[in-house]
């Protein structure tokens, strides 16, 4: 075992790629098994969003589904997380299975707690912020392109 300073990169919630950095300590064969170990759902593949519970904390964001018209990530918001403004690349329906977050959209906050969802249409300027430990089901309907 060695200490591995692991930079992994994140979808910020309009599919933006980020990097969050953690040190920790694995061999190589237990990093490349972990990063193996999601891969993207398959076409009729059923996938497993149930609720983390306490341990939400520690759970991170994935991509769920990434076709041409659609992509569905799985993120995790912790407490006090500011995702700072931004525009979604397509109309955006925000999902909350648990936890509570602050949406400012619109010139205005709002709260989305378990079992609320959101919608945005494209571009729409928006940030979120963790009010408590949260996991939320993006879902990006992406632009046609012709």
């Amino acid at each position: 075992m060695t200490q591995v300073a692991h930079v992994v990169f994140l979808l910020d919630i309009d599919g933006t790629p980020f990097a969050h950095s953690k040190a920790y300590s694995q061999s190589q064969s237990q990093i490349e098994e972990r990063a193996m170990a999601r891969p993207l759902a398959k076409p009729g593949e059923v996938v497993d969003v149930g609720l983390f519970g306490s341990a939400v904390g520690s759970a991170e964001t994935m991509t769920l589904v990434k076709a041409k018209d659609v992509e569905v990530i799985r993120l995790i918001v912790p407490a006090g997380k500011l995702i700072a403004e931004h525009k979604a690349k397509g109309e955006i329906i925000v999902h909350c299975l648990e936890g509570r977050v602050e949406f400012t959209v619109f010139d205005k906050a709002r709260t989305l707690e378990a079992g609320k969802l959101l919608y945005l249409p494209t571009g729409e300027p928006h940030s979120v912020k963790g009010l408590e430990d949260s996991s939320l089901l993006l879902t990006i309907l992406l632009p046609k392109h012709e």
